[in-house]
């Protein structure tokens, strides 16, 4: 007995020095303080999108939607989009990708034909700009250079309220 209980605590001591070790391996495998503020972006943000989705944008700034048939949130989103953008007017481009290609089929989104300019778009486009999700929202400005990639709409607002320089209160 004398000797089990040294042995025990020796056993302990080592099993705890090694998972010292991992745990500071672990540590040393983290971003540094100074890379901790780094926000990723989506590669095609900066890069130009002209000719490729939209052959012109008329405005300074202009918001592109890119749906697909089988997207079951685009169409909501359009709506939203077009509520959102009473105050702002910005010109709305929708690229609709028919992943289904049914011969002859009506697009779901001809309702919104009168309020939105609406554009196909071919899967290879969309594999080439690395846009794997649907709706895809892009702020572009005059010479189709991709300002700001999101999901949500609201995001998009409030980045061309600061380029504007003002601020814009987001539910």
């Amino acid at each position: 007995m004398a000797i089990l209980l040294p042995t025990v605590w020796l056993t302990l001591l080592f099993v705890l020095y090694i998972y010292q070790k991992q745990f500071n391996k672990e540590l040393e495998l983290l971003p540094a303080e100074e890379q901790i503020g780094i926000i990723m972006t989506h590669p095609m943000v900066g890069e130009s999108i002209q000719h490729k989705l939209v052959d012109t944008f008329d405005a300074s700034h202009s918001i592109v939607l890119i749906a697909s048939e089988r997207c079951n949130y685009c169409a909501s989103e359009i709506e939203e989009l077009l509520i959102e953008n009473k105050t702002t007017q910005l010109p709305i481009i929708v690229g609709v990708v028919d992943d289904e290609k049914e011969a002859g089929a009506k697009s779901k989104y001809k309702q919104y034909e009168e309020a939105v300019t609406l554009t196909e778009i071919e899967e290879e486009t969309l594999v080439e700009l690395n846009i794997h999700q649907y709706p895809t929202l892009l702020l572009v400005d005059d010479k189709g250079i991709v300002l700001e990639e999101s999901g949500w709409n609201r995001a998009l607002f409030l980045h061309y309220e600061k380029l504007k320089g003002g601020e814009r209160y987001v539910e």
